[in-house]
């Protein structure tokens, strides 16, 4: 399970992310997938996960940012995004969780 963060709080005392995986396919398209986990008694009405992407070499080539809406109170959400990119990715790791 990867930790997540806010500006106001420890990270990981919010939401964690977990099942986080980026695959592609039998079509060709490439995408993230995973779970957003609420630690809190509140739903979180919005929350935007950085991910850094890297080829081969394990060279940082390029970020993306996915919004996940309505995690409910010690809940979680699933969440998936589309990877458009004309880089070669051959990998993805979560860099951090933004909740506004």
């Amino acid at each position: 399970m990867l930790s997540g963060c806010s500006s106001k709080e420890p990270a990981g005392t919010r939401v964690t992310v977990s099942d986080f995986r980026y695959v592609q396919l039998p079509d060709g398209e490439r995408q993230f997938m995973g779970r957003l986990h609420n630690k809190t008694k509140q739903t979180i009405p919005y929350a935007q996960i950085d991910v850094a992407l890297y080829n081969r070499s394990g060279v940082q080539v390029g970020r993306r940012k996915i919004a996940v809406e309505k995690i409910p109170a010690n809940g979680s959400a699933p969440f998936k995004r589309s990877v458009s990119t004309d880089a070669s990715v051959d990998g993805a790791r979560v860099e951090s969780v933004l909740i506004p």
